[in-house]
């Protein structure tokens, strides 16, 4: 079609994309790759921003810290708190000793996760440290136990390191599940401690 403006003709017709709509459709292809692209480098930037991920749990208990210690510190009531926890196995060294090492078996999924752990300190009713490797990673939790009127406040730092770049990646993403998974096993101990024996 057409159009006389005066001393001037335009020609109006349909638009390229309408006049070949199959080009459209071939750039689909190069745009999702490109927004492929794009998200595995920002995934992957996760993962060379840092490669741990640190947390804090915190919850009051209303039983002393000698009571919140005789049930924290005890290996046959943390399944009783410690979510998916099938076994605890000594590799070396005593009870409640510095360096002892021990291999936590959790039931997740359906597949068996080991972690090996490492006591780093131990102060009876006050203080519980330890290193854990396990599969995606490595890190460093210490429990705290204060005092607090008549009750106990438990704080749990955890650093989590992440063993490779993708694993370092899923770790920044999940830090609040980390967090969450441990409170809940905090107000687990927290109902069986204050349920008494």
């Amino acid at each position: 079609m057409v159009l006389d403006c005066g001393t001037r003709s335009i020609k109006v017709g349909p638009t390229s994309a309408a006049a070949a709509p199959g080009a459209a459709v071939k750039k689909f292809p190069l745009v999702l790759l490109g927004l492929i692209a794009v998200f595995l480098v920002g995934f992957l930037g996760l993962g060379l921003a840092s490669d741990s991920i640190e947390y804090r749990n915190e919850i009051v208990i209303d039983r002393p810290p000698e009571q919140v210690w005789a049930v924290f510190s005890d290996p046959a009531r943390a399944k009783s708190w410690m979510s998916g926890l099938e076994r605890i196995e000594n590799l070396s060294g005593e009870h409640l000793q510095v360096g002892s090492r021990w291999k936590l078996v959790f039931l997740e999924g359906g597949e068996e996760i080991e972690v090996l752990e490492t006591v780093t300190a131990v102060e009876p009713n006050r203080r519980f440290a330890f290193d854990l490797d396990a599969e995606p990673m490595l890190g460093h939790t210490e429990v705290r136990l204060e005092p607090e009127g008549a009750g106990t406040r438990l704080v749990a730092t955890n650093e989590m390191r992440a063993k490779g770049l993708i694993w370092r990646a899923v770790f920044r993403l999940s830090r609040g599940m980390f967090q969450a998974k441990s409170q809940e096993q905090y107000i687990r101990l927290q109902e069986l401690v204050e349920k008494g024996p």
